[in-house]
């Protein structure tokens, strides 16, 4: 790895502390997310409790729900966040053992103040700090498209994950032809560059990946996609502001009128913002497993075993120290890995401005360009909604299959899909 990629690592880190650094202080007083959703007393996001909620509440269960956790099994969470997921998997299943890792020192250190129930390292997805087959199931929400490497990180869920086991992955769908993502990456980004107008670069990675990606990397980490499930309908729209402006106390009704695009087999890839990859091990008897009763922490570069001292681990292979953070959680993270591709930036790669050099000039420009973006905006969302209703009324009319009957949820998943909705139909 060059010394740009290891500068382009080490801001990608950073800038997720920063991210999380600025979040607001409210995580630590839920106690269970999805409990706490009956009363909806559930403070996050800046358009109201109601809609968030909904959706919160909506991706958690199926989410959940494809996981199909059984009995005492482990769990590693990629990308733990301020521990809401590990929260929802204890309070359903007792007897889980429960692992996590994230990126950033500032979001370990808020899922340990709000009492995350797992073990909590930093790591890169990239390179996990376990050994192979440790895991019966594996989760990594909304991770991979922030990762530099996302083939490593596939590669690392195929070699830690038990034969026959199952990883769910979580991200946005790229290839939607719902308003933001269809608009941002046919039309927004076009205009931009005729008119000659810089726009924004991405602190960090952010690029979500497409299906055939997904299928290529899973053919040499060793991992069959089992399914691909598509929800979300039009989330962009529903949560924003205006939506919530123009049907206030209906606005949660009018999302979940939508929700019936999901996962329709012919229209959820026009309208969904979600889609969520069911990932299994095939079995092997070839394949050495992981003693589960005796799993621990290895080495991220060689899998070697540690010897621990009070300032860290040091691996008894290659020799490597992984320091402990103030809060005594080990740092896993290796700057001066070689990922599998290169990554010599990750701002985004976008038209540079070209230089006009008058003022004036580039303030009619820049006028022109929003008057365009506005008015290009607003018709095709109103075109995406009058054919998003057509659809759903043909939906509801013939009563198809929601995506609860879809995924078999048990009864005690399946209620949180009724929680809260009689209000706000």
């Amino acid at each position: 790895m060059s010394e740009n990629d290891l500068k382009s690592v080490e801001r990608h880190q950073k800038e997720f502390d920063r991210l999380y650094s600025s979040l607001k202080e409210d995580g630590r007083s839920i106690g269970f997310p999805l409990r706490e959703i009956e009363k909806f007393h559930w403070g996050r996001g800046p358009y109201g409790d109601p809609i968030y909620s909904y959706f919160y509440r909506r991706f958690t269960v199926f989410l959940l729900g494809l996981l199909r956790v059984e009995g005492s099994q482990r769990i590693l969470n990629i990308g733990c966040g301020l521990g809401f997921d590990e929260k929802n998997l204890a309070h359903l299943h007792t007897n889980l053992e429960i692992w996590s890792i994230d990126i950033s020192r500032e979001m370990i250190s808020k899922a340990i103040e709000n009492q995350c129930p797992s073990r909590l390292c930093l790591s890169l997805a990239e390179a996990l700090p376990f050994p192979n087959g440790s895991f019966d199931r594996i989760l990594a929400r909304e991770v991979i498209e922030h990762a530099l490497s996302p083939k490593s990180m596939m590669s690392e869920i195929g070699r830690c994950l038990k034969p026959g086991g199952l990883a769910v992955l979580t991200t946005e769908f790229h290839s939607s032809l719902s308003p933001p993502h269809l608009y941002s990456k046919f039309f927004y980004q076009r205009w931009a560059v005729l008119l000659q107008q810089r726009l924004p670069k991405a602190p960090y990675q952010n690029k979500p990946p497409l299906l055939t990606e997904i299928k290529e990397w899973l053919k040499s980490s060793g991992l069959l996609l089992e399914n691909a499930i598509w929800d979300g309908a039009l989330y962009q729209l529903c949560t924003s502001l205006l939506f919530q402006k123009i049907f206030k106390s209906k606005a949660v009704a009018v999302a979940r009128f939508f929700s019936h695009l999901e996962n329709s087999g012919s229209m959820e890839r026009f309208f969904c913002d979600q889609v969520k990859f069911v990932l299994r091990k095939p079995l092997s008897t070839k394949e050495s497993m992981c003693d589960l009763t005796s799993i621990g922490y290895r080495c991220p570069v060689c899998h070697g075993t540690f010897e621990d001292f009070s300032h860290g681990k040091q691996c008894r292979s290659c020799g490597r120290i992984y320091p402990y953070t103030n809060e005594g959680i080990p740092n896993f993270i290796v700057f001066d890995l070689i990922f599998a591709e290169a990554t010599d930036g990750y701002e985004g790669k976008v038209k540079e401005q070209r230089n006009s050099g008058k003022r004036p000039s580039e303030k009619v420009k820049r006028g022109i360009f929003e008057s365009v973006h506005y008015l290009a905006y607003w018709t095709y969302l109103f075109l995406v909604l009058l054919v998003a209703t057509v659809w759903v009324f043909w939906r509801v009319l013939f009563r198809k299959s929601e995506l609860r009957a879809a995924l078999n949820l048990d009864e005690k998943l399946s209620r949180y899909l009724q929680i809260g909705d009689k209000g706000f139909s």
